[in-house]
């Protein structure tokens, strides 16, 4: 019998409303002050630090025209380190709210692009559980420009298929609705469940380096690669998510990154 893949991390996250993140610095001190104080209220939580480390990336979904990735229950990523460090990392992902639909899927990279593995729980507004497993490797800048190439770092996808027929691995990518989001990932907040630390991000996408935001998330995570979850630090992370949706920064409602890439509604 194969062996079921731990969830080695689970992550909570919300969407926000990008209006208020015009003024990005100042948007996220207020942002922190507020979850101090709900953290305040809940008891038994502590939040220590401010937003202060910033990454930055490029961001790009691809897929064929007719998002033929997609409909084999797949999304493709392209992400680029901006700066000094520019690499480029590919994802391929499944996730799925059946736990062991998305453990199973096959991901598997080439032997020359050794991946980071995940297997993921993903929590969202109101309490919206999915499974994520992922494999990212290390590949070239330039896209790739066929599901061909594409293959060359992830085989899988030269072996998809649509109408139950394979599909031609000369199929062009390209980005999805021709977006490219430059993506903003705020970090250094802490929040301590008990015993269990875990890590806040603040991610904002804009179409340019200093366009206006198109997307604002708020997002908490914590791991163990055993998946020995404390059942307290659940409970608290669970009330904590729970209280931070009632703040007036939130829409949890709204779209997610990749529903906002895709166009597809929340």
């Amino acid at each position: 019998m194969k062996k079921t893949l731990r969830i080695s991390r689970r992550e909570y996250k919300v969407m926000l409303d990008q209006r208020l993140f015009v003024d990005r610095k100042e948007a996220a001190l207020e942002l922190c002050l507020d979850l101090h104080a709900c953290a305040k209220r809940l008891k038994k939580i502590e939040v220590d630090g401010e937003f202060k480390k910033v990454r930055r990336r490029e961001i790009v979904f691809l897929d064929t025209r007719d998002q033929t990735i997609k409909l084999n229950r797949l999304v493709f990523r392209m992400r680029t380190e901006q700066g000094e460090k520019r690499e480029t990392e590919y994802t391929l992902k499944c996730r799925s709210p059946d736990r062991y639909v998305a453990a199973g899927a096959n991901l598997k990279s080439a032997k020359d692009f050794p991946a980071e593995k995940k297997l993921e729980e993903d929590i969202g507004a109101p309490f919206l559980v999915r499974f994520s497993k992922s494999h990212t490797v290390v590949g070239p800048h330039k896209a790739p420009e066929t599901l061909a190439d594409a293959a060359e770092l992830f085989p899988v996808l030269g072996k998809l298929k649509r109408d139950d027929r394979r599909c031609s691995k000369k199929l062009e990518l390209q980005p999805v609705n021709s977006m490219r989001a430059f993506e903003r990932v705020l970090s250094g907040p802490m929040i301590q469940f008990e015993k269990t630390p875990a890590e806040v991000a603040l991610i904002l996408w804009s179409d340019r380096a200093e366009g206006r935001p198109l997307v604002a998330e708020f997002s908490f995570r914590y791991e163990n690669q055993a998946e020995a979850y404390e059942p307290q630090a659940a409970r608290l992370a669970m009330e904590f998510f729970e209280e931070v949706q009632r703040m007036d920064w939130c829409v949890p409602g709204g779209r997610t990154k990749t529903q906002f890439a895709y166009g597809t509604p929340g």
